[in-house]
């Protein structure tokens, strides 16, 4: 099973972290200009974000850190190479940037998120480490957990967007976490502990849900004997589409031929 974080919403958080970042920077000057100035430094941290191309992404990041090194947004640099990383699935760069980052500022909430998730996909049981590497992603995890309420608590509302939509995008960001510890413990073989934790995940994203997060949560539901409710969530899985589909319609078979049941036709996928 592969994992499908959600980058764009580490994305969307790491240009909040920039402006916010900005914005402090005239208020520790005492400057408030009356038109917008062009600041190198911030433009490169911006072009950094904006590129999707994770390898160009971390060739600006080289770039960057060269020309700046002193900089006051080098976290955030060093957290965006290590999502592109991520994203390369080169889970152990992803990890060595995103502990750089947390050793800059180790009440990174995103950073913590990122690494855990890199943690927990990145280890196989045939390490000597892995279990070392599932503590240390339960541990992050949890940590993010608690340090997630001051990060929504510093992000101003605008009061052009409502306040649901801001509460959507908190428990989208929170659900990231809760899937991540049902993976560690489904790779623990803690299958009621999973199930509890991608339950949460699956409820809480009703902002882009994740066909893997049902995916996963079947799985657990068929080691612990729940046909019905691990079917309905490979259907789920399936509703979603992308990369997920074929292999839940798989799934959905095998449970059809474990309750005895003739399959339904796979829907088409859009």
């Amino acid at each position: 099973m592969k994992t499908y974080l959600g980058v764009a919403t580490t994305l969307a958080l790491l240009f909040l972290l920039a402006v916010l970042a900005a914005a402090a920077q005239q208020r520790a000057q005492g400057t408030q200009p009356a038109q917008p100035t062009v600041n190198p430094e911030i433009e490169a941290v911006q072009t950094i974000l904006q590129m999707n191309d994770p390898q160009q992404r971390l060739t600006l990041v080289d770039q960057f850190l060269a020309e700046y090194p002193a900089s006051q947004f080098r976290g955030t640099v060093l957290l965006a190479a290590a999502e592109a990383h991520r994203m390369q699935n080169d889970y152990d760069q992803a990890v060595e940037y995103g502990e750089r980052a947390l050793a800059i500022n180790p009440r990174d909430a995103i950073s913590l998120i990122l690494v855990a998730d890199s943690l927990s996909e990145g280890t196989h049981p045939n390490q000597a480490d892995y279990e070392k590497k599932l503590n240390k992603a339960e541990e992050y995890s949890r940590r993010a957990l608690a340090i997630l309420p001051e990060l929504f608590a510093s992000v101003p509302h605008r009061p052009d967007v409502p306040e649901e939509q801001y509460k959507l995008r908190e428990n989208y960001m929170e659900a990231q976490v809760h899937a991540t510890l049902g993976f560690v413990y489904y790779r623990r073989k803690k299958f009621d502990d999973a199930e509890k934790e991608l339950k949460l995940a699956t409820d809480m994203n009703q902002l882009r849900p994740n066909a893997a997060d049902y995916e996963r949560l079947g799985v657990v539901q068929l080691e612990q004997k729940k046909y019905q409710e691990a079917k309905a969530n490979f259907q789920r899985c399936q509703e979603l589409g992308g990369v997920a589909f074929e292999t839940c319609a798989k799934r959905i078979e095998r449970v059809d031929k474990m309750l005895g049941t003739e399959p339904a036709p796979t829907p088409p996928q859009e």
